[in-house]
């Protein structure tokens, strides 16, 4: 009994290991793919603000409006694998660390938007958050795609935090950023 379970592991083991080769096999061309649709998107990977002055976007309606914090993160920040929340690539492995691909993302309604994580029992994946105060230069419009444990944690002691996607968390826009106080969230579309 005991010779006919270790055969079967045995089967099973070296059948999932040959699944796993044909599904890595498959899948690369995909991924390939999507990388270099995801680099089309990244052009303000160096630009700390995305001023979205499209007259579309600024008459669109307000749904609610929140006051709180923005600071700023990248895909390669501590506990980040490059990919957010909701499975969009924003980083990729090279040579041992993390790459940014795109900070932006293209919504067929409101074109392309920054990437930003925040909490998603207040904001869920696909929101539009326009963003604006006196310590940010014009308006930043972004799209909720991540979430991360600060988000959660300030939304549960009352305040509303949203981080900003950047190229790294090495970058001096990151630092230059900081962190912006008093930003009034304007919500332009609540996601699922």
């Amino acid at each position: 009994m005991h010779n006919v379970t270790v055969k079967f592991l045995k089967f099973f083991m070296a059948t999932l290991v040959i699944f796993s080769l044909f599904l890595c096999n498959f899948l690369s061309s995909d991924i390939e793919s999507t990388y270099s649709i995801l680099s089309i998107n990244s052009l303000y990977n160096e630009i700390p603000n995305v001023k979205n002055d499209n007259s579309e976007i600024v008459s669109k309606e307000v749904l609610d409006i929140y006051t709180g914090t923005v600071t700023a993160y990248g895909p390669d920040c501590y506990g980040c694998s490059g990919i957010t929340a909701s499975g969009y690539v924003v980083g990729e492995y090279v040579n041992g660390s993390i790459k940014s691909v795109t900070t932006t993302y293209y919504d067929k309604e409101f074109g392309t938007l920054r990437v930003l994580a925040a909490d998603n029992s207040l904001f869920p994946i696909g929101t539009v958050i326009r963003m604006s105060g006196s310590n940010i230069d014009g308006n930043i419009v972004g799209i909720v795609l991540d979430t991360g444990s600060a988000m959660r944690n300030a939304y549960a002691n009352g305040n509303v935090l949203i981080d900003l996607l950047f190229a790294s968390e090495k970058n001096k826009d990151v630092y230059e950023f900081g962190r912006k106080y008093n930003v009034k969230f304007e919500i332009l579309r609540y996601g699922m």
